[in-house]
């Protein structure tokens, strides 16, 4: 998408706190290519660990399954990190509710009600889980 550039180009400045609060930059290597690529994506941070949600019918998060080195503009930093896709039912089910759990206004965005306790509905998760994969990122010390 055109705008792509642009996000990361605004990530990368001086500028990044305008959008740096749930998107950062990921960069990878494309494992059949070797070529880095660089896309911007939103984030929900549920401890240390950075959640990150795809459509599954998108190709780039399909670099990371079994693991793999990333590099990331978060909050106008380079961090190295390892990210992981997971695409298993439960623990995209699991993953999902850690990140609409810590962003909710993508979880309204999505189309998921939050409970009383602040928790997504089961339900509504359950729904979007066939279409969706998981990114879980681990920000090296």
């Amino acid at each position: 998408m055109w705008y792509n550039s642009i996000l990361v180009w605004l990530l990368r400045s001086p500028f990044h706190r305008l959008v740096s609060g749930n998107m950062l930059a990921l960069s990878y290597t494309g494992r059949k290519s070797g070529k880095t690529y660089v896309i911007p994506v939103s984030y929900a941070q549920y401890g240390e660990t950075l959640w990150v949600t795809s459509q599954r019918k998108r190709t780039w998060w399909r670099n990371l399954r079994g693991g793999a080195p990333v590099r990331l503009v978060l909050r106008g930093q380079a961090v190295a990190a390892r990210a992981e896709a997971l695409e298993e039912e439960t623990t995209v089910a699991a993953g999902l509710a850690s990140f609409y759990t810590a962003l909710p206004v993508a979880a309204r965005y999505s189309q998921v009600r939050l409970e009383a306790d602040g928790q997504p509905n089961p339900i509504d998760i359950s729904a979007l889980v066939p279409g969706k994969v998981v990114v879980r990122v681990q920000p090296e010390s």
